[in-house]
């Protein structure tokens, strides 16, 4: 086993390591104490008020510098200077050093489990009776599980010792937790949990140990097909990870003790939806402690479709729901939205069809894989202040679209998905070449005047063009470079669509701007006029 360096926790939120410490830090108690019910805070470490009752200190220099709380479980850390005067005769260190003996009075006859984690070498021992009795032996402070029997109102003392300054930390706890598997389920695709598998039962072993060692085991049912990540990153002690096939139980699909860089363990697995397995927190070589598990998803080819309802196979198609329903957020390559819904739909025939969503005012995206379950892309749309998303694309009969529908819940309201045949909107005028950027030069003499905008006053020849915006974003047109005092405007769709925006001076030139916000595949028409006449323009089309 690799040394390491002892860290103390209180709950999930990292106290730091050395001096420093405040008074009443509690480490691992709560731990311990929420996972197998015990009702001890680690009220036992002295503050120095020399109230026996609590565990604290009375500074006289004589054994047994504490007194302990009569407790079934208890935490007690403190700072060893390996230069002060030994009280105790040394018994686990062969050479004179610093100690910290403390008394303690069973409440309970049993079997009780002693673990010393400290940030130097270090040594822990009991006696029996206050500082004469023998000693039932001695534990190195790496977190190694160490057991012992105790009558109930008897004495004993525990020592720990060490010729070096750091911090410890002394658990006990009454053996034979009733704690039963699983503690608890974990949530893909993403989860973390964490605790103490001090004073919990030994069920589990494998190949790569863990049989002698307390464990705790934590139920997954997945969602999705796919390999998930096991790992117990930021633990205390050296862990063992096993993954047994089914709940409590089962053949072991992985183990691992130490990864290539710690003694943190981590194991890959590949899983079916729906198959339950439980992840067993073990320990090597008896240790026990606190511990970190986190879960999370690595890949699934075909993960979002073994969860996603089937659409009907007609054209027009509609569903709609209340936006605060959550079916589970397992897509996270389109938008930030942290709900969703997934659907599978089958094109009845050969068509151009239009999935668009409804959620305004509340933010939503749109991913629709054309190739359905085999994931291999998708377009990608989100929603704007005044756009929905959308995406239009020809389909085959028997295709299957994959469509994930994601939303984010903000004011009350309904999420509308609806799949319906496309009729290609044809613009105004002249067709624009396709993508950005695009161009076009001429002159306006010699045209008619049949379109006005509402920032033109002067009527004059224009000419018109349409085109198709190729993703959503923000696009500038412009006619910058123009021989004439130019205006624009844009109106949506044909000649005789809902204007967008209109410009005659641009920052005071004679030629004229406008920023428009689209989305992939809308159409618009451009119309290029003029303020007093006819000219030469240059129209120009860039995203931003």
């Amino acid at each position: 086993m690799a040394s390491m360096r002892v860290r103390w926790w209180m709950g999930s939120v990292l106290l730091g390591c050395g001096p420093g410490l405040p008074d009443g830090v509690q480490g691992f108690s709560d731990g311990f104490a929420d996972e197998i019910g015990d009702t001890s805070t680690g009220d036992t470490i002295g503050d120095g008020d020399g109230d026996p009752t609590t565990g604290d200190g009375d500074g006289d220099g004589v054994c047994p510098q504490i007194e302990l709380a009569s407790e079934q479980s208890f935490v007690f850390e403190d700072l060893l200077a390996g230069d002060e005067p030994s009280l105790v005769p040394e018994l686990c260190l062969p050479v004179v050093s610093a100690d910290r003996s403390l008394l303690w009075v069973a409440p309970t006859t049993g079997v009780y489990q002693m673990a010393l984690l400290s940030e130097v070498e270090a040594w822990a021992s009991v006696t029996a009776g206050k500082c004469e009795g023998p000693s039932f032996g001695c534990v190195f402070g790496d977190g190694t599980l160490f057991e012992f029997e105790a009558v109930a109102g008897e004495p004993y003392t525990f020592v720990v010792e060490s010729n070096q300054t750091g911090f410890f930390q002394l658990q006990v706890q009454l053996a034979g937790g009733t704690q039963s598997c699983p503690i608890g389920q974990l949530f893909g695709p993403i989860d973390f949990v964490g605790g103490s598998t001090l004073g919990a039962p030994g069920q589990f072993g494998s190949d790569c140990g863990g049989a002698e060692s307390s464990d705790l085991g934590w139920l997954f049912i997945p969602e999705v097909s796919g390999t998930y990540r096991f790992d117990t990153a930021g633990s205390s002690f050296d862990t063992v990870l096993e993954v047994l096939g089914d709940v409590c139980g089962g053949p072991v699909l992985a183990c691992n003790d130490d990864n290539e860089f710690n003694t943190n363990a981590v194991v890959d697995v590949e899983l079916q939806a729906g198959q339950p397995v439980t992840v067993v927190v073990d320990g090597y070589g008896g240790q026990s402690g606190e511990y970190q598990l986190s879960l999370e998803l690595l890949g699934s080819s075909s993960g979002l479709c073994d969860s996603a309802e089937f659409l009907p196979s007609t054209l027009p198609v509609a569903l709609a729901w209340p936006i605060d329903l959550d079916f589970g957020n397992l897509f996270f390559d389109c938008s930030f939205a942290n709900s969703e819904r997934r659907l599978r739909w089958t094109a009845p025939e050969d068509a151009l069809v239009r999935v668009r969503q409804t959620a305004l005012p509340n933010f939503s995206g749109l991913a629709v894989f054309p190739d359905g379950c085999s994931e291999a892309g998708f377009e990608c749309q989100v929603s704007g202040s005044d756009f929905e998303p959308e995406v239009v694309l020809s389909v085959v009969a028997g295709q299957e679209l994959l469509i994930v529908s994601e939303y984010e819940f903000g004011q009350p309201g309904d999420v509308q998905l609806t799949i319906e045949p496309f009729a290609p909107v044809v613009g105004c005028g002249t067709p624009l070449p396709a993508g950005v950027p695009s161009q076009a030069m001429g002159t306006t003499n010699g045209s008619n005047n049949d379109y006005i905008g509402t920032c033109a006053f002067n009527p004059a020849p224009e000419r018109e063009f349409w085109w198709t915006a190729p993703a959503t974003g923000n696009y500038t047109i412009s006619t910058a470079g123009s021989t004439y005092d130019s205006l624009i405007y844009v109106r949506n769709g044909g000649c005789d669509g809902v204007e967008l925006g209109c410009n005659d001076d641009w920052e005071g030139s004679l030629s004229a701007q406008l920023d428009v916000g689209l989305i992939a595949g809308q159409t618009i028409s451009i119309f290029v006029d003029g303020y007093n006449g006819p000219g030469s323009f240059d129209l120009t089309i860039t995203q931003n």
